[in-house]
């Protein structure tokens, strides 16, 4: 029995090992999972917005409705709700991005049941 027991984790193992993708199992989980929700430099000059919210509404609509109990960190700092991204030039951004809630806990600490948007300037990157 525990004969089976062994041969059978070892086929599990060697299972989970083979893939035929590249990279690692959490490197392709992490990129497919953000991949749509970072708006680059590139995406925001194309962009004929006036602040962080309009570049989201434009480029990103879909994102809004996920954002509606996110916090915004702006270059490192706690903000509070949406309506500061108003308040944001998008001259100054030079990238958007949003962290799920289970990803903004883990970075930031609790708080973040909505989730994170962080904004980063082009001078701060």
């Amino acid at each position: 029995m525990k004969l089976k027991i062994i041969v059978l984790f070892i086929a599990l193992f060697f299972a989970g090992c083979s893939s035929t993708a590249t990279g690692t199992r959490d490197e392709i989980k992490k990129k497919s999972r953000t991949e749509s929700y970072i708006i680059t430099a590139e995406e925001i000059k194309q962009c004929s917005a006036d602040n962080a919210y309009d570049v989201i509404r434009i480029l990103r609509p879909n994102l809004l409705r996920t954002l509606q109990a996110a916090i915004v960190i702006y270059n490192g700092q706690r903000m509070g709700g949406l309506d500061n991204l108003y308040n944001i030039s998008v001259h100054s951004i030079g990238k958007i991005e949003y962290l799920h809630p289970f990803d903004a806990t883990m970075r930031y600490g609790t708080g973040f049941g909505g989730g994170a948007l962080l904004i980063t300037t082009s001078r701060n990157k």
